[in-house]
């Protein structure tokens, strides 16, 4: 197949129109990018997933429901997020497996079943979903859908971190440090997972990572390492560091006073809570 973006798409489009589904998702995929010639267009890409979806293609019904999941395009709606999801979900799309598991947790746009939500969550994860393995950590952990279970907590935790997934990074350091799913407790051992998970670039781990230095907990206080990260965690918009962040510029924690910067990180803090 040629190169040249245009002609690609050209080709793509005659594909589209005799029916082939991952062709219209390639081209709903360039609307959505603004790649392959064309420039980025919302409507246009929900239009051309809707068609791969009618074809059959799991992928797209999947995408479809992040824009109702969002509202982006079409006006944000649970309901019609859970259907599109369900219907990626049954064509084996484990991403969708996993977002019907949520949805059916906490009841977003379909009647709450926890029960439910661990059949999907297992699908997923035996898929290799690794957010579906966090959760199936949780709840047997919690005995929450499933019979408490320690040792099967502890085994989908592993396969999660075997993946190297960063949420399984910080969720074994929370573990550590509050001494829970048959971990001892150990500020020295939840350190070094926190540390691993903000190396990774997981945003939820630097206010964490950044208190342990501020407190001196498993490692050496360091109050100008713990401002470096709770800053990093306050400018990606978490409420947590931006809190962490004027509290240091009041206090001259790690930093020098600041008292305007601290209420500029308080007012950011704030607008955050509101949304």
């Amino acid at each position: 197949m040629t190169t040249d973006p245009e002609l690609t798409l050209k080709q793509y489009r005659e594909a589209a129109d005799q029916g082939d589904g991952e062709s219209c998702y390639i081209i709903a995929d360039a609307y959505d990018l603004g790649s392959m010639g064309v420039d980025q267009d919302e409507a246009m890409a929900y239009y051309w997933f809707t068609k791969a979806a009618e074809h059959g293609f799991g992928m797209a019904s999947h995408r479809i429901a992040e824009y109702y999941d969002w509202g982006k395009v079409v006006d944000q709606d649970d309901k019609k997020a859970f259907e599109w999801y369900m219907k990626s979900a049954k064509l084996g799309i484990d991403l969708a497996q996993n977002k019907v598991g949520e949805f059916l947790e906490h009841g977003r746009g379909v009647e709450a079943n926890v029960s439910d939500a661990i059949v999907w969550f297992l699908r997923a994860a035996q898929q290799g979903e690794t957010a579906s393995m966090i959760s199936l950590t949780h709840a047997y952990m919690e005995g929450n859908g499933v019979t408490q279970d320690v040792v099967a907590a502890q085994k989908w935790l592993k396969c999660a971190i075997d993946l190297e997934c960063t949420s399984a990074f910080l969720t074994l350091a929370q573990f550590y440090r509050d001494g829970k799913c048959g971990f001892a407790q150990s500020d020295a051992d939840a350190f070094e997972m926190y540390k691993q998970a903000a190396e990774a670039e997981n945003i939820y781990a630097y206010t964490s990572l950044g208190a342990m230095y501020e407190n001196g907990q498993g490692t050496d206080r360091d109050a100008k390492r713990a401002f470096e990260l709770y800053l990093r965690a306050a400018e990606c918009g978490l409420t947590e560091g931006q809190e962490a962040v004027a509290r240091c510029y009041k206090a001259g924690i790690g930093t020098d006073v600041n008292l305007e910067e601290s209420d500029f990180w308080n007012a950011e803090a704030g607008e955050n809570a509101k949304a």
